[in-house]
């Protein structure tokens, strides 16, 4: 049997323009899945002796300009 899980995933973003109006439209941000980086299994296929284990912590970061 397989244990059940909860994973916690977080996002900040900040927009430039709040810290000087010339810097209209930069945006910044990063994203983390798997915050706690948890061991689990994601799935498995029903028949078969085969599971596939879910993704460590990924940490992605963006920076963004909008030309509106």
């Amino acid at each position: 049997m397989i244990p059940s899980y909860a994973l916690v995933d977080a996002a900040v973003s900040y927009d430039f323009a709040y810290a000087r109006p010339s810097w209209k439209g930069w945006k910044a941000q990063v994203n983390v899945t798997n915050l706690t980086n948890k061991f689990y299994v994601a799935s498995c296929l029903t028949g078969l002796a085969f599971c596939g284990l879910g993704n460590a912590r990924t940490v992605l970061g963006t920076l963004k300009y909008s030309w509106n």
